[in-house]
C-alpha cells in the first residue's frame, strides 16, 4: 500500500507541473521523439524507481516527483532551456501557494493523515488546471501568462518570497495561537492565499494584456504610415502617367516628322526614349496580387530602386489569406526591413534583394534573400549596429501564432528568410 501511494504522489506531482505548463504557458507543441530520447526515458523511469525505493518521506516524494516532472516538461515539450527556465522560476512558487492553500484547507477540516492530505491536493490542482483549460485558457490569445524575462525574474523572485512567507505564518499560527485569534489568522490565511494565486493570475495576463495592445497599436499605426506612403506612390505615379498622355501627342506628331524627312535613326532614339519613360513608370509600383504586400514592398523597395541596387521580385499571391492583416503586416515589414538595412550599408553593385512569394492552393510561401556584410544573425534593437536580428522574433511569434514555419539561413554572404503560412 505504502508503494501504490507513493507512486500516486510521484505521477501526480509530474502530471500537475506538465499540465500547468501546457495550459497556462501554451507550450503545447510536443517535441519529435527520436532514438536519442531513449536514453531520457531510460533515466526517468529509473529515477522514477529509486524514488518510489528509497524516498520514505513525504517531503523527500514531492521533491523527486517535481524533478522528475521539470525533466519530463523538457524533454516532452518543444522549448529551449531559457524558455523552460524563465516559465519554471514562476510555475515553482504558484503551485506551492496552491499546495500549502489546499493543504491547510483539510487540516482544518480535521484531516491529519499527510499522505491523503497531498493526494487530495493533488489531484484538486490538476482538475482545477484543465477545468480552467476547457472554460477560459482555450479562447485567451496565446502567451497570455508569459512575460518578458527580465520582468518573469524579478515577478519570480517576489512570488518566491510570498511562498516563503506564507509558509512560514501558516505553521506560525498553528503553534503560536488558539481562540478567536487563531480562527482571524485561519480566514486570514485562506483569503490571502486565495488573492495571491488570483492576482498572480491577474497581474501576469494584465500586463500581457498591455503590451500586446501597445504592440497592436504600433503595428496599426505603422501600417497606416505605410499605406499612406504607398498611395502618395501611386498619386505620383498617376501624375507622372497623366503627364506622359498629355505629351503623347505631340511626341506622335514630333514621329511623324521624323519619318516624313526619311529621318529613321532619329525616330528610332526618339521612340527609345519614349519605350523607356513607359518602363520606369510601370516599374516604379510593384504588384504582387495583395495590397499588404504591396505597400510593404513599394515602401521599403523604393529607396533601393532609386539608388540602383538589383531588386528582383518574383512570384503573384492571392488577396485573401487567412492571416489578419496586421500580422501579415508585421511578417512581410521585418523581412523586407532587415533586407533593407543589411544592403544599405553596402554598394549597389554589391547589394541586392531576391524576394520569391508563391501562393498555392494550401501554403503561402514568401522568401527574401539578400547580400550582407554580417557574419551571424544576432538579435538587435534598432540603434544597434548590426543588420539582421531585429524583428526576426515578431516575425517567428506572428509565423507561429498560425503553426506555420519560419527558417533563417546565413551562408557565404547570403542572408535567407523563409516564411510558409497555410492559405
Amino acid at each position: 500500500m505504502h508503494y501504490v501511494k507513493s507512486g500516486a504522489i510521484l505521477l501526480l506531482t509530474i502530471f500537475e507541473y506538465l499540465s500547468f505548463f501546457f495550459t497556462f504557458f501554451e507550450k503545447r507543441k510536443f517535441r519529435k521523439r527520436t532514438l536519442k530520447d531513449i536514453p531520457a526515458t531510460i533515466i526517468v523511469t529509473a529515477f522514477f524507481l529509486l524514488a518510489l525505493a528509497y524516498c520514505s518521506r513525504l517531503s523527500q516524494l514531492l521533491i523527486a516527483g517535481m524533478m522528475m516532472g521539470v525533466l519530463c516538461i523538457y524533454f516532452v515539450l518543444k522549448l529551449d532551456f531559457k524558455t523552460f527556465f524563465q516559465l519554471f522560476i514562476v510555475a515553482f512558487p504558484i503551485l506551492e501557494i496552491a499546495n500549502s492553500l489546499i493543504r491547510y484547507i483539510f487540516y482544518l477540516a480535521g484531516m491529519r493523515n499527510d499522505i491523503s492530505k497531498t493526494l487530495l491536493t493533488l489531484i484538486i490542482i490538476v482538475l482545477a488546471i484543465w477545468g480552467l483549460y476547457f472554460t477560459k485558457l482555450q479562447r485567451m490569445p496565446p502567451n497570455s501568462f508569459i512575460l518578458p524575462l527580465k520582468f518573469n525574474c524579478i515577478y519570480a523572485m517576489l512570488l518566491f518570497v510570498i511562498t516563503v512567507l506564507y509558509s512560514f505564518f501558516t505553521s506560525f499560527l498553528e503553534e503560536k495561537y488558539t481562540g478567536n485569534i487563531l480562527w482571524l489568522g485561519q480566514i486570514l490565511l485562506i483569503l490571502g492565499g486565495t488573492i495571491i494565486l488570483y492576482s498572480s493570475f491577474f497581474i501576469i495576463y494584465y500586463i500581457n494584456a498591455k503590451r500586446r495592445s501597445d504592440y497592436e497599436r504600433f503595428v496599426t499605426e505603422k501600417y497606416n504610415e505605410q499605406q499612406r506612403t504607398y498611395f502618395e506612390q501611386l498619386l505620383e505615379k498617376e501624375k507622372e502617367t497623366r503627364q506622359y498622355r498629355h505629351d503623347t501627342i505631340a511626341q506622335l506628331v514630333q514621329i511623324q516628322y521624323y519619318l516624313e524627312n526619311q529621318e529613321i535613326n532619329t525616330a528610332r532614339s526618339f521612340i527609345r526614349e519614349m519605350l523607356d519613360q513607359i518602363t520606369n513608370i510601370s516599374r516604379q509600383n510593384i504588384d504582387v496580387g495583395n495590397e499588404i504586400v504591396n505597400t510593404m514592398l513599394n515602401y521599403y523597395l523604393a529607396p533601393l530602386k532609386m539608388r540602383k541596387y538589383k531588386i528582383n521580385i518574383r512570384g503573384f499571391m492571392k488577396q485573401e489569406l487567412q492571416v489578419s492583416g496586421p500580422d501579415l503586416c508585421i511578417i512581410v515589414s521585418n523581412l523586407l526591413k532587415n533586407a533593407v538595412e543589411a544592403v544599405s550599408v553596402m554598394d549597389a553593385d554589391d547589394g541586392f534583394i531576391d524576394i520569391e512569394i508563391r501562393s498555392g492552393q494550401t501554403m503561402w510561401h514568401m522568401m527574401v534573400k539578400n547580400s550582407t556584410t554580417n557574419q551571424r544573425v544576432t538579435s538587435t534593437t534598432k540603434a544597434d549596429t548590426q543588420n539582421h536580428g531585429f524583428g526576426l522574433s515578431n516575425i517567428r511569434r506572428s509565423v507561429e501564432k498560425y503553426e506555420g514555419i519560419f527558417r533563417t539561413v546565413l551562408e557565404d554572404g547570403v542572408f535567407t528568410a523563409e516564411v510558409w503560412l497555410r492559405t
